[in-house]
């Protein structure tokens, strides 16, 4: 069905949400996981991998919609002090050009949180009122683990000043407290997860990443699809670091030129890993998944991006300040059974610190050849030494 579906859909304050997932990674395993199942749509290359997408194309770019989805791990304290440097140039610059097709799914640990009433009062966030929305508050909170529906609706005037903007287009925000997947060698070395928490535990190799960055930088890469249904409702998924900081105006409207162009990933910087942040077993990940992929088609297959550097070299990454993707294919059969290997595969995360930022490229690479990759690094003020630049620039942002 193409448009909204009256049976799942619901509004929040002149925004439209309606179930776009055609369901597809629901499936059971083996039945469209791979490249030769009998279920799976034809025809596709014979010898380059393809994906069966979970969305159609909105027939109207208004019609898209984009999540920015941030996983708050640690403690309400830690995230509060981040936040308030940073967020009055969100109300500023940011949240007020992308309200009308964009929203923030917010999930707070559920170690650490039990409450939210501050989270509101720090972010000037007002509860959605439910008497107002009753079916709006209803489906939020039979979602996953359930969501409080805030809005936002004061923007600063920029340059950043004490004058609020009231606008008829709130910002809205989907918060909820979580219990994030946890690795099942703790039970198996008779600990919990508070207790790793309370260590000093390490990564053995790349920059010795704690567990709570480990675990949270990993989420995303497979988890994040996995487990987020209301990720249905949402054509694209967007990670901004909680520490970014806007000094510009939005130049476009993101979302709709996502869908004109028919683009599946979004990056605003590309980088290098170090060998030691690799590990051999990302290449035989890799293998793994293309070996099992062509032994059940019978014949070899190659990444749709096998003759690019990006791919070849396991040491590009995309950073994850800003970036995003096509829910089309990111939930798609195919990523997710490729999501699994990379997630599980022996000696990987918890040893070589595997994050987002290596599974994207590898992602992207196994099923495009790059054309379907808006590069909007022009976006980002990549020296910050002399704080933000000056004069007339399509320059938005900064990290840290």
């Amino acid at each position: 069905m193409q448009g909204p579906d009256p049976a799942t859909m619901f509004e929040v304050q002149g925004r439209t949400f309606w179930n776009k997932s055609l369901g597809l990674d629901q499936q059971p395993p083996g039945v469209l996981g791979h490249q030769c199942s009998a279920a799976r749509p034809s025809p596709h290359p014979k010898d380059i991998l393809t994906y069966t997408p979970n969305r159609r194309w909105p027939a109207d770019p208004a019609d898209g919609r984009s999540a920015i989805v941030m996983a708050v791990g640690g403690e309400p304290e830690r995230f509060y002090k981040r936040i308030q440097n940073t967020w009055a140039s969100w109300q500023g610059y940011f949240t007020p050009h992308i309200r009308q097709n964009t929203v923030m799914i917010l999930l707070l640990d559920g170690n650490f949180w039990t409450d939210l009433t501050k989270l509101g009062d720090v972010l000037k966030l007002e509860r959605l009122d439910c008497s107002m929305h009753q079916h709006a508050c209803d489906v939020a909170a039979n979602l996953d683990q359930g969501y409080t529906v805030f809005v936002l609706n004061l923007f600063v005037r920029m340059p950043e000043s004490i004058n609020y903007v009231e606008p008829h287009e709130p910002f809205v925000i989907f918060a909820g407290i979580k219990d994030f997947p946890h690795p099942f060698w703790i039970e198996r070395d008779n600990m919990t997860e508070a207790q790793i928490l309370a260590s000093d535990w390490k990564t053995k190799e790349c920059n010795k990443a704690d567990y709570a960055y480990t675990k949270f930088t990993n989420w995303y890469s497979y988890h994040m699809f996995d487990e987020l249904r209301i990720l249905d409702y949402f054509d694209y998924w967007w990670k901004i670091d909680d520490d970014v900081r806007w000094f510009g105006h939005l130049p476009m409207d993101v979302t709709s030129r996502l869908v004109e162009e028919k683009r599946i990933f979004f990056h605003t910087a590309m980088d290098f890993d170090p060998w030691w942040c690799i590990g051999p077993s990302l290449g035989e990940s890799i293998e793994l998944f293309m070996d099992t992929e062509s032994d059940l088609c019978g014949r070899p297959l190659h990444a749709a991006a096998q003759d690019k550097i990006w791919w070849r070299n396991d040491s590009y990454i995309y950073l994850s300040e800003f970036v995003g993707g096509w829910l089309g294919m990111y939930t798609s059969p195919e990523l997710m059974e490729y999501g699994r290997i990379w997630n599980y595969y022996p000696y990987s995360m918890w040893t070589w610190r595997w994050g987002d930022q290596q599974f994207w490229t590898k992602a992207n690479g196994m099923f495009d050849d790059g054309s379907g990759i808006l590069d909007l690094s022009y976006l980002k003020q990549h020296d910050t030494s002399g704080g933000p630049p000056k004069g007339k620039t399509d320059m938005m942002f900064y990290h840290g």
